[in-house]
């Protein structure tokens, strides 16, 4: 089913489709070390590692300014009971509406 959709599957030797009928040029030695269980392995491990360390990197990064930008916000103000109370529905819809990505007309205040 996976070789209908072009992606590759389990069992297919990524060099050895890269290289096609090239692949006879090479001598029985070469061959053998470019389509073995060690070569790919091995050439895919290094750059895998640095793109995940980078990931972990950038999602640290992205938690401490996310936390620092939290903690210069301040305190919020809690509303009094004498004050009018939005509900997070009706306030997510009007700001929608204001940038025009969503009908703010079909939010009513129940009061």
């Amino acid at each position: 089913m996976l070789a209908k959709t072009g992606l590759p599957s389990l069992g297919v030797n990524p060099i050895r489709e890269l290289l096609g009928p090239n692949l006879s040029a090479l001598s029985e030695q070469q061959q053998a070390h470019l389509t073995g269980l060690d070569f790919f392995p091995q050439l895919i491990s290094g750059p895998f590692a640095d793109g995940l360390a980078m990931a972990f990197a950038f999602a640290i990064v992205a938690c401490v300014i996310g936390g620092i930008a939290s903690l210069l916000t301040g305190p919020q103000k809690k509303p009094t009971a004498d004050e009018p109370r939005e509900s997070v529905g009706a306030e997510l819809a009007g700001i929608a509406g204001e940038a025009g990505i969503g009908p703010s007309e079909l939010v009513h205040d129940r009061q």
